[in-house]
Order: structure tokens, then C-alpha cells, then sequence
């Protein structure tokens, strides 16, 4: 497996057909999954592409997945990404979510475009470490998996957190 980035897709291939089999998936193959999902919409759609089509459930996993294999500099630029569009997955429900999409501004899509390109620099060191994780978990020393929080936001609770913050901004509150 000289060429992980390669090798870590074929991979995706072969679990993403375990899954489609009605196969459940262990916790490290779902991490494996929810990064290499990210590879996948990043590479042909940018980050604007992952944000409207990854729900905030998989959004949380893959921050989790990105921390369990210590790829942080592709976990910095999802982060940035994030705040750019200005999504939270942990309050936001997935309509509100793709509400701010469609009002995304033009300076704000050409900031996720810049981010893009950081991606395509960053990614095949995080491809690598995937490898490394890989043959951690099959060798049978596998590391923790960093576990996202079982919160599922609702659109009420987004709501009620955005006045809450206009609120605060405009000192009513």
C-alpha cells in the first residue's frame, strides 16, 4: 500500500458495499468512513459541496474521526470552513443548515474556495495517518476513538440560540 490515498479509497469502496449489504459498520470503520467521506465531496465539490451534502450528525463524527486520527490540519480547515459558513452542527438542525447555505454570501464562497486549496495540500497526509490507523486497528493496537456528543440539535433550539446571540450583540439581552 504504497499510495495511501489510493489504497485508503479502495477501501472506502469495499465498506461503503458492507454498508449498502445492511452490514453494520464497527466504530473504526466508521471513523475510517466519515474521513474518507470528506476526501470524496472536497475533492470534486470543495468545501461548499461537504457542507450541503454531509448532515450535522456526520459533520460532529467527522471532527471526531479527524481528532482519532490526529489529522489536524485537515481538522483546521473543516473547523474554518464551518465558521466561515457560519454552521454549527451542534445546534444547527440539517434544514437550518442548508437555509444558511443558500444565503451564502460571494465574499464568503470565495473564502470556502481559498480553503479548497489548503485541502488538496493537506490531504494526503491525512490519508496517510488514516493508513497508519488502519493498520493500528488491524494489528490490534487501535487508538481511542474520540467520541462526538449525543446532542441532536432541532431547529427550535437553533433558534432559540441565534437570538440568544443577536441578542447579546445588540445588548438587549
Amino acid at each position: 500500500m504504497a499510495n495511501a490515498h489510493g489504497a485508503m479509497l479502495d477501501l472506502a469502496i469495499e465498506l461503503a458495499t458492507k454498508k449498502a449489504a445492511g452490514q453494520r459498520l464497527s466504530v473504526h470503520e466508521q471513523v475510517f468512513v466519515d474521513i474518507t467521506w470528506i476526501d470524496t465531496q472536497v475533492a470534486p465539490n470543495g468545501f461548499l459541496g461537504w457542507l450541503s451534502y454531509t448532515s450535522g450528525k456526520r459533520m460532529l463524527r467527522t471532527l471526531a474521526a479527524l481528532r482519532t486520527i490526529a489529522c489536524y490540519p485537515v481538522l483546521a480547515l473543516v473547523e474554518r470552513a464551518l465558521l466561515v459558513a457560519a454552521i454549527d452542527p451542534t445546534t444547527m438542525c440539517d434544514a437550518d443548515r442548508e437555509a444558511r447555505l443558500d444565503l451564502l454570501s460571494e465574499a464568503d464562497a470565495r473564502h470556502l474556495y481559498a480553503l479548497d486549496d489548503a485541502f488538496y495540500d493537506a490531504v494526503e497526509d491525512c490519508m496517510q495517518r488514516l493508513q497508519d490507523f488502519v493498520r493500528a486497528v488491524e494489528a490490534g493496537n487501535p487508538p481511542s476513538i474520540e467520541q462526538q456528543g449525543r446532542h441532536e440539535p432541532t431547529c427550535a433550539s437553533h433558534a432559540r440560540a441565534i437570538r440568544r446571540s443577536w441578542l447579546g450583540l445588540w445588548g438587549a439581552g
